[in-house]
């Protein structure tokens, strides 16, 4: 046990440090604040699907750090304790058994005397590969999966103790490594265990400055450093070793990164959790444990609306001269004097000095003189809005300057105080007629002091292509969200299940379903080809819900086949029009 207890010292004395660091006065640890796990019980959720489990604390503690600690390989020579502090903890355990984690509680005056013990049960031992195989490159044949580092999220790159997640010693912030050319490379995984390392337009592979020998021209000693890499392309495999699956790849291999020598002879990487669009993987060497976290998103392309010089912008001509504007200020639609307005550029800046609640009571459309849109071609859109203040909702309308009811497009846009806010429009016309366009802004919502810029606006034909890259379409997910089962409203509900599958639109008999634990699979022998075609749906669940609250929804999707579209509907029973999602 000396080597966990130095560990932890380790990890409390850098705990310390970071808070001295923040803006708030400490002025030493507090012995009565020291937290305690007596009446603690930590939140344990085994997936046997995958063999991971997740682990947290419940979530109305706040302000605490959970310590979980693992013994591996109990009753052997291998025997060794890990741990980690990471609350929402996944990992995946290679055998059937059961097993123990042990959880202490830390916060900024230190670690809780006690701890709290929980046995946990995994039922199966990994001896197929396909669930892994499928997330990682997208099928059990014929299928391949390209990753990346996910520069966007903290803790993407880091490297700690020896059989911990590796980021306790150091933990990269999002976009920390720009230009070391480790965010431009791609791995690809292909269903027939082939591997693909691609440097990226960069052309380098980031390595360890404690490297030596391997690329002497390139080091200096001091600094990590890139070596110019060819895209290498050789085989992988899941490798089980004690409790842990691992992903092997052979001798001087490409990768990411390559922390020491080991990483370069034998690039083997522990899999701390997987699903289908993030990997967590461990690479140690027994002295140091080094973190990655992969993706298969797109990655964020910075996006500022469509070419605002292109020749193609209609709008960009009248930002050389006067542009007309008529408003309406109205808080508690009571109209008062008109807002502050000033026009410099592609910048129009609004004052609006009282607050407004509703959408309409701070109108400030900008008329410019021609703006002649035609009913049968198609637009795109882009402006760009910065406010001193945050507003819910701005309604931004391209219309008619004679009917509000003859437009090319009317929405609305949150914006975030003092960010740009890029708001545009692809390939649309809502236009019934040709007509003389205004550009219509209401602010309404707005709070009292509140100057408002919009910039350049850029209004073009869709036929002609200006370069721009639109960014991509997939759609937002969820916050993270801190699950208890003793508030799901759906745990133990009655199942009634009823079917309608009918590929073709030809109805077959229900597909066979089996159910364990909450888990239900479906075995689909027949394809379909349009939404519909394929309803599973649990009624009379006996749950009532309320109009007047907001609700949080997660189901686990897991699937041999990737699939497109999928439909989740949270509907009330006897009326599909109502309902809280339809994704």
């Amino acid at each position: 046990m000396k080597k966990i207890k130095y560990y932890i010292g380790a990890l409390l004395t850098a705990v310390f440090a970071l808070t001295a660091c923040s803006p708030d006065t400490f002025d030493g640890a507090d012995p009565n604040g020291i937290p305690t796990v007596e009446g603690v019980e930590p939140v344990i959720v085994v997936d046997d699907n995958l063999n991971q489990v997740t682990f947290s604390l419940p979530s109305n503690m706040k302000a605490v750090m959970p310590v979980w600690m693992f013994t591996e390989n109990k009753g052997t020579d291998k025997e060794r304790v890990t741990y980690s502090t990471v609350n929402g903890l996944q990992r995946i355990f290679a055998k059937a058994g059961d097993y123990e984690v042990e959880m202490k509680l830390m916060n900024r005056n230190g670690m809780s005397d006690g701890s709290i013990k929980k046995t946990f049960h995994i039922a199966n031992t990994i001896m197929d590969y396909s669930k892994y195989l499928t997330l990682l490159t997208g099928g059990t044949s014929d299928s391949s999966k390209e990753w990346r580092m996910n520069n966007e999220v903290a803790g993407h790159f880091g490297c700690g103790e020896p059989g911990t997640t590796g980021t306790g010693w150091w933990s990269a912030k999002p976009d920390e490594k720009v230009g070391a050319g480790i965010y431009e490379n791609r791995l690809v995984f292909s269903s027939d265990y082939k591997y693909t390392f691609n440097p990226g337009e960069i052309g380098t592979m980031y390595v360890n400055c404690g490297v030596s020998g391997l690329w002497p021209e390139y080091q200096d000693g001091t600094t990590d450093y890139c070596v110019p890499m060819a895209e290498t392309t050789t085989d992988f495999e899941f490798v089980v070793e004690g409790e842990d699956l691992f992903i092997v790849l052979p001798k001087n291999t490409p990768f990411l990164y390559v922390p020491n020598v080991e990483g370069w002879d034998n690039p083997k990487f522990r899999v701390e959790s997987m699903t289908g669009s993030e990997i967590n993987l461990v690479e140690d060497n027994g002295n140091i444990a080094w973190h990655y976290t992969l993706t298969s998103g797109k990655a964020a392309v910075k996006f500022d609306g469509f070419k605002y010089d292109s020749e193609f912008n209609l709008w960009k001509k009248y930002d050389e001269g006067e542009v007309g504007t008529h408003f309406w200020y109205a808080p508690g639609w009571a109209q008062i004097a008109d807002p502050g307005y000033a026009h410099e550029g592609n910048s129009y800046t609004f004052t609006l000095p009282e607050a407004t609640s509703d959408q309409w009571q701070a109108q400030c459309p900008l008329k410019p003189e021609g703006l002649h849109l035609y009913a049968d071609k198609k637009y795109d859109f882009s402006v760009t809005i910065n406010a001193s203040n945050d507003i819910k909702g701005v309604t931004v309308k391209l219309t008619d300057v004679n009917s509000g009811d003859n437009f090319v497009f009317a929405e609305r846009v949150d914006v975030t105080a003092y960010e740009d806010v890029v708001f545009y429009l692809s390939d649309v016309n809502n236009l019934t007629a040709d007509a003389d366009c205004e550009l219509f802004f209401d602010f309404g919502g707005n709070p009292a002091n509140t100057t408002v810029t919009v910039k350049k606006i850029v209004v073009k034909d869709h036929a002609y292509d200006d370069g721009t890259v639109l960014p991509s379409q997939e759609e937002e997910q969820p916050a993270s969200v801190e699950w208890r089962e003793a508030d799901n409203l759906l745990a133990g509900m009655p199942v009634e299940i009823s079917y309608y599958y009918a590929p073709g639109w030809s109805q077959l008999p229900n597909p066979e379903t089996t159910a364990v634990d909450g888990a239900y699979t479906l075995t689909l022998p027949e394809a379909t080809s349009d939404q519909w075609q394929c309803q599973f749906t649990f009624n009379n669940t006996g749950v009532a819900i309320s109009p007047d609250k907001k609700y949080d929804y997660r189901v686990i999707l897991s699937a041999t086949q990737p699939m497109k579209g999928v439909t989740v509907k949270l509907t009330q029973q006897d009326n599909d029009n109502v309902y809280l999602t339809a994704d």
